[in-house]
């Protein structure tokens, strides 16, 4: 990688880690202990299909 394409990640990876430590000082108290926010990588985007597509998940209103 060049200097300015490690200058841009690493500015954005800053964002993407202010961004998830502010969802989590948002959810509510009671469960902010069993939510973890991380960034998106296959593996998250596995378990979201994984997710979508399970009988044990509910719509919300």
């Amino acid at each position: 990688m060049n200097l300015k394409h490690d200058v841009a990640e690493n500015k954005y990876q800053q964002y993407r880690d202010r961004a998830l430590e502010q969802a989590r000082r948002n959810l509510p108290i009671q469960i902010r202990d069993k939510v973890k926010f991380r960034n998106i990588d296959n593996e998250a985007l596995l378990i979201a299909k994984v997710w979508e597509s399970s009988p044990l998940r509910k719509e919300l209103p």
